[in-house]
């Protein structure tokens, strides 16, 4: 049996909403989808958007246990790219210094 984050993300994907990526990512490759981000959202060297798109990306991060506090981790990284996240949802954060989500969730 698929684990909660991998369940949500295949009925995300059965929706086949234009325009919608889903990515699933164990809390250990934060630093491969931070990439993964950060080529989707075409930035230049001083760290501004390129793409039209990229005005138009809305990014949500979710996980468990880990994941949850590997979201909030990546979204302050996001933070840093100038980079906007409309939702974190975590559950059961195991770590209390991710208690405080950054002010670029909305």
């Amino acid at each position: 049996m698929s684990r909660p984050p991998a369940q949500l993300a295949a009925r995300l994907r059965a929706l086949a909403l234009p325009g919608v990526y889903v990515e699933v990512a164990e809390p250990a490759r934060r630093g491969e989808v931070l990439k993964l981000i950060e080529a989707a959202t075409a930035r230049d060297s001083r760290g501004r958007c390129t793409a039209a798109g990229c005005r138009d990306l809305h990014i949500l991060l979710y996980g468990g246990n880990a994941g949850a506090a590997a979201a909030v981790k990546l979204a302050r990284e996001l933070r840093k790219l100038n980079l906007s996240v409309v939702l974190t949802v975590q559950v059961d954060n195991a770590s209390a210094s991710d208690a405080a989500i950054p002010p670029n969730v909305a």
